[in-house]
Parts: C-alpha cells; structure tokens; sequence
C-alpha cells in the first residue's frame, strides 16, 4: 500500500506538472479577444504548477514518514494557492472584468499571511493544540474555497441568463463545461482539506480522482477556445451600463409592439444566427427594451423564446410537408443543426421530431 501511495502522488505530480507546461507554452492569437483566456489559462497553469510543486514535496522528502507532524500544513499550503488560482482563472473566463491589479494583491497578501500563520502554528506548537489550530487553518481554506465558489456560481448564472437573452440558439451550453469543473474543483478541494488531516490511503484515492479531475479541467479549457467569440462578445460588454437613446419606443409602446407583431408574422425568427442586437435593429428599438419585454410577457428568455416559435413552426411544417427531411425542417427553422434541433424538440415536446412526424403523418 505503500509503495502505491507514493506511485500514485508521483503520478499526480507529474499529471499536473505536464499539464502546466502544456498551458504556458500552447499559444493562442494574439488578438484582443483572446486576452483574458490568455491571462485565465496562464493562472490555471499556475494553480497546476503549485499542485505538482505540493505533491512532489511529499516525493522528494519523507514527510509522512519522519515528520507527520507538518503534513497538514504542507498540503494546505500548497491546497490554498491552488484553489485560489483556479478560482481567480474561472472568474475572470466568465466575467474579464473581475481581474485587476487590487484584487490581485488582495489575494496575494491573503496567501502569504495564510501561509506565514500556519507555519509559525506548525513550528512553534505541538500536541493537541497544534492540531486544533491546523484544523482552525483548514477552515479558514474551506471559507475561501466557499467564496470563491460562491463568486464563480453568481458570475456563472449571470452570463448564461445574458447569452440566452442574446442568442436565438443555446450558447451558453458553451460554458457550461465550467459549472461542471467548478463542481469537480469545491467537491475536490473540499475533500483535500479534509484528507490534509487524514491517513495517506485517503490521500491515495483522492489523487486518483484528481488526476481525472484535472485533465478534464485541461481539455474543456482547450476546447473553449473554439466558442471564445460568441461567449466574450456578451461576457466583454456590460449590458446592464447599456445608454438608452431617446428615439427609441419604450418597452409597452403601441408602435414598438406593432413592429415585433409584424416580425414575428413573417417568421423573422427563422433566421439562422439571430441575435437580440439583430432583431433590436430590425424594429428600430433598444436591445434592453427589448429584451425586458420578452422577458416580462413571455417570462421566458430570448432564446426559448425564439426556439419555441421555431418548434411550433417546424411542428406545422410535418404536418403541411410530410415529405421534408428533418435536416430541411431544422434548417428551415433556422436551427444550426439537426442534431440541435432534434434535442431541443425532445426537450420541449417530450419525443423525438421522428416519432412526432411520424405519429401526424
């Protein structure tokens, strides 16, 4: 057992360590619009390089074996600029706006008066009260860990209801790979600090974990860069500061509704890469009186409302043109693919558009 703890920690040190590097030195466009993926990958590279740093302390130097005793405060140490760096790095995708140079030193003089503090515990006590003090240290980590995420959920919420009531199709499924890795990071760094007081067995299962964990992280970050655009051009642009201009109709006006009737009457919603700005031009209004009107008649977001006029029309189309494809239904509708459309149909209708089709034909 434990020549496997020590395999697995080395493996968990040199995953993390690999994954770093390949997050410093893989390039993206030097483009403005890549410059907080930029500066949010590089952070997550740090957060895997204090990881491996951590883990190969534990390789290096018999820690466990000859001096139990500040196992706890090496493994929170490292745990807490971990968290913090990967905290910092998913804010800043959701929201570019969250990093400045302030919560930068905030941050790093928390780190550094943790780490001062918990190392003058670990030194300068023994016994009892020095594991009642880590154990005060491990929930000092806990509360940051929970504030951060708590940080990152608000931020989360907020930029999916905004890409929903920006775009017609399902965009902020392109950031829902962070819900999912901010979930693995709290359930993970949760139990790190609990492990920090734990045998090394748990340790060695919660590094297994990890290590899945983290290319999970590495890959979707990745892959992120694909879809960068059509989130950033939302995240990047305060909505909520929008100036309003006084020759636009306000939001309940007769000629403002008469106008989005009219739109709606010639399926203008069957236009494939809608947005709010779009449609906010095309009826000569504001995209925030708009998207407010939606919202409070509807009570439903742009997109479902769009996709919803899209699945009543492509449900009138197998029945009026039986011989259609469901490929030419989706693309009629303006959905972005079949694939697309057929998840949205099943979502909202309860089967799927062949059995649909089939049950009217």
């Amino acid at each position: 057992m434990q020549s496997l703890y020590y395999n697995s920690i080395l493996a968990g040190g040199v995953a993390t360590g690999v994954l770093a590097l390949c997050l410093f030195l893989v390039r993206t466009p030097e483009v403005e619009l890549y410059r907080s993926y930029r500066r949010s990958k590089i952070l997550l590279g740090m957060g895997y390089a204090v990881f491996s740093i951590g883990i190969f302390s534990f390789v290096l130097f018999p820690l466990r074996s000859c001096y139990p005793m500040i196992c706890p405060a090496v493994n929170l140490t490292y745990y807490f600029g971990a968290a913090l760096l990967f905290g910092y790095s998913f804010i800043s995708l959701l929201n570019p706006h969250y990093y400045c140079r302030e919560r930068t030193v905030r941050f790093g003089v928390t780190y550094c008066v943790y780490v001062v503090l918990l190392w003058l515990t670990a030194i300068l006590t023994e016994g009892v009260l020095r594991r009642c003090v880590l154990a005060v240290f491990g929930g000092w980590f806990l509360v940051e860990t929970l504030i951060l995420s708590a940080v990152f959920l608000r931020s989360y919420r907020s930029l999916s209801r905004r890409l929903n009531d920006f775009y017609a199709d399902a965009t902020a499924t392109f950031i829902r790979w962070l819900n999912v890795s901010s979930l693995c990071v709290i359930f993970f760094g949760l139990l790190c600090g609990v492990c920090a007081f734990l045998p090394h067995v748990f340790n060695l299962w919660l590094m297994i974990a990890g290590i899945g964990v983290f290319v999970y992280i590495y890959v979707s970050v990745q892959n992120y860069a694909l879809h960068l655009h059509p989130v950033q051009v939302v995240a990047a642009d305060p909505v909520e500061t929008e100036v309003e201009e006084k020759d636009e109709a306000p939001v309940n006006s007769a000629q403002f509704v008469s106008r989005l009737d009219e739109w709606v009457n010639r399926r203008g919603y069957i236009d494939a890469g809608l947005t709010l700005n779009r449609l906010a031009e095309e009826i000569c209004t504001n995209r925030s009186y708009l998207s407010a009107h939606i919202n409070a008649t509807y009570n439903v977001s742009f997109s479902d409302w769009i996709n919803g006029m899209r699945i009543d029309y492509a449900k009138e189309m197998m029945k009026q043109e039986p011989a259609l494809t469901l490929d030419e239904i989706a693309c009629r509708c303006g959905f972005s693919s079949q694939s697309y459309f057929s998840r949205l149909f099943r979502n909202k209708v309860g089967c799927t558009p062949s059995a649909y089709k089939s049950s009217r034909c």
